[in-house]
């Protein structure tokens, strides 16, 4: 499994961002996409999307260090092959992840902008869809 780390501040938009790649990955689906809203916040989710062959998990909870866990483990059970976490910086060490094969990217989410949002969806996009 291959896990990418969403990773800045609390409130640098990293929920945001990931809402707006899981609507941009939306017409990718190749089948039923599964989405649960988590909490109080309309935007934090745990998603699954089948795209090209492949499901893709993502987990928007970055400030949640247990929550994270939890929902990582409910994605590898549903058999993700890419996981995308939010993760606030010093929230989730790298190394906890270690045992389930390492976070092989980190993408840094530097403020709570619109232009900042399109760049990490651009990236991440572009990840997921080669």
């Amino acid at each position: 499994m291959k896990i990418i780390f969403l990773e800045g501040d609390s409130n640098t938009g990293k929920t945001t961002a990931l809402n707006d790649l899981f609507n941009q990955l939306k017409p990718y689906a190749e089948g039923q996409i599964e989405s649960k809203q988590l909490g109080a916040d309309p935007l934090d989710r745990v998603a699954v999307i089948p795209l090209k062959g492949k499901l893709i998990g993502i987990c928007s909870l970055g400030d949640y260090k247990v929550l994270i866990f939890v929902y990582l483990g409910y994605l590898l059970a549903k058999g993700c092959s890419t996981v995308i976490l939010a993760n606030s910086l010093f929230s989730i060490p790298q190394y906890l992840i270690t045992e389930l094969g390492g976070v092989e990217e980190v993408v840094e989410k530097k403020a709570a902008t619109d232009e900042d949002n399109k760049r990490v969806v651009k990236i991440l996009k572009e990840k997921l869809l080669k």
